[in-house]
């Protein structure tokens, strides 16, 4: 296998495992937001992600010190890398 295909793959599962762990991340968050929440505000499992800017402020708000958002941020700015690097190999870009 060339060198730079193992690199496109690498780099393409390393954003499917950034995306899936961000995924997981989210869905704490969700859950740690509910918690504290009354019924009538809390964010429904599946559908928070048109109204992620709400969550994050939420969570921010209940959980001051709380890590979530933060490696939330940090695995999206991964994926995106990884996502990038991936396309560039592939030739997505153009040549």
């Amino acid at each position: 296998m060339p060198t730079r295909l193992a690199v496109g793959v690498i780099a393409f599962a390393c954003a499917l495992m950034c995306a899936m762990a961000a995924s997981l991340l989210a869905f704490k968050m969700v859950r740690e937001v509910n918690k504290r929440l009354p019924r009538e505000q809390q964010f429904s499992s599946l559908g928070f992600w048109p109204k992620y800017q709400r969550l994050n402020a939420e969570y921010k708000r209940l959980y001051p010190d709380g890590s979530l958002g933060r490696k939330y941020s940090i695995l999206m700015a991964l994926m995106f890398a990884a996502g990038l690097i991936s396309a560039w190999v592939f030739g997505i870009f153009g040549r």
